[in-house]
């Protein structure tokens, strides 16, 4: 949030990859939450997008609730931010 956003993008993707690897996915919604507001700072909604899909997938499939709420509120931000399709 403080440097160079598409750095801090790929220093965290590089964390994950790595965690992932070593087959430690504890807190895993957590650090894609982060990557979803990295993304946002960087200018990639639809990375951001996957990001927060992957992060709800865990939740739901791990049992791991302790991030969920903010899951969610990252993904409601972002659909506030998302174009309103016209209705004719």
């Amino acid at each position: 949030m403080r440097g160079d956003a598409v750095e801090g993008v790929a220093q965290i993707r590089q964390g994950l990859a790595v965690s992932q690897g070593e087959g430690l996915n504890l807190f895993r919604p957590y650090f894609l939450g982060l990557l979803a507001e990295a993304c946002g700072q960087a200018g990639h909604p639809e990375a951001r997008l996957t990001a927060l899909a992957e992060a709800s997938t865990l939740v739901a499939t791990t049992g791991e609730r302790w991030w969920e709420a903010e899951v969610s509120r990252l993904q409601g931000a972002l659909r506030l931010q998302l174009p309103v399709p016209e209705v004719h």
